[in-house]
Parts: C-alpha cells; sequence; structure tokens
C-alpha cells in the first residue's frame, strides 16, 4: 500500500514563493532594459517618430512590474502563516503568477522589438 501525499504548509509557501522569481526577473529585466531601449529609439528613430502602441505601454508600464511578485510573495506568506485548509488559493495563486508572468514576458519582447521591425519594414522599402 502506497503512502498518501501530505503536504504541509511551508511546502506550498516555498513553491509559491520560487515561483515569484520569474516575474521578479522579468521586472527587474524591465526595469534595467527599457530606459536603454527607450534611449535607443530615440537616437535612431527621432524624437518625433511614433512608437508602436505596445511600445508605448511597456514603458508606461514597466516600473509596476514589481507589484506582481510582492503581492505573490505576500500570498505566499498567507499560505505560511494563515491555516489553509484547501489548496484552491495556493493553486490560483500559482496559475495567477504564471499567466501574468507570461503575458509580462510577451509585452517585454514584443514592446522592445516592434520598433526594430518596423525600422526594419521601412529601411526595406
Amino acid at each position: 500500500k502506497m503512502d498518501s501525499l501530505y503536504v504541509k504548509r511551508w511546502h506550498i509557501a516555498v513553491s509559491l514563493a520560487l515561483l515569484q522569481l520569474w516575474p521578479l526577473f522579468l521586472a527587474i529585466k524591465a526595469y534595467v532594459m527599457v530606459p536603454e531601449f527607450q534611449k535607443l529609439f530615440t537616437g535612431m528613430l527621432g524624437p518625433r517618430t511614433e512608437l508602436p502602441d505596445i511600445t508605448m505601454l511597456v514603458m508606461a508600464t514597466y516600473r509596476y512590474w514589481i507589484i506582481v511578485p510582492i503581492i505573490g510573495a505576500g500570498l505566499a506568506a498567507f499560505c505560511m502563516t494563515r491555516h489553509v485548509t484547501s489548496i484552491l488559493l495556493p493553486a490560483v495563486a500559482a496559475v495567477v503568477t504564471l499567466l501574468v508572468s507570461e503575458v509580462m514576458s510577451l509585452l517585454f519582447a514584443n514592446g522592445m522589438f516592434a520598433p526594430v521591425v518596423t525600422l526594419v519594414t521601412s529601411m526595406r522599402q
């Protein structure tokens, strides 16, 4: 007979805390790279050039991306300190963290490289 899986609160909390490394990495990377990209685009395309909407969105919001891992770490602490009787809250927190991290990743990649694609396309014509 097999033993059943026994998960303690700290297992869940550590898992949620480690899961916050990906959005933390994205937030730090955006905080470091977006201003550099902004200078590069202004230098290459000129200050009056209209950037793609997704690039403008990233440039307007990247400073607030650090909120995602902070909220996730707060949920991990909540799961550690409170008596969580159901796996529902940690599961929802994990899924939301993964989905928001994917959105952040897609925004960052597409937002920063859309002007480069626009520039290359305009040079080909």
